[in-house]
């Protein structure tokens, strides 16, 4: 029996996560800052959302950041309806 392991792209995470991580490359690179400097917020905890986060976090410890540093500055916000 032949296992193949297939990479895949799935687009709620990786491509919101894109996305999202090229507007804030770009917003950096205006005020002349880094992302390892940045406190986000994400509003909703999702497939997208923590997507987001997980490669926001990683373009922090890029920059120098440990893992457990940059987590600490991301945060979720929901909004639950009555």
């Amino acid at each position: 029996m032949v296992l193949l392991t297939l990479k895949t792209n799935v687009d709620d995470i990786q491509g919101t996560g894109c996305v999202t991580q090229a507007a804030i490359k770009a917003a950096v690179w205006v005020t002349k800052e880094k992302v390892a400097d940045q406190r986000v917020i994400i509003f909703g905890a999702g497939t997208a959302g923590t997507g987001i986060a997980d490669q926001l976090r990683d373009m922090m410890v890029l920059e120098g950041k440990s893992k457990e540093e940059a987590t600490k500055q991301i945060w979720f916000s929901y909004f639950r309806k009555n």
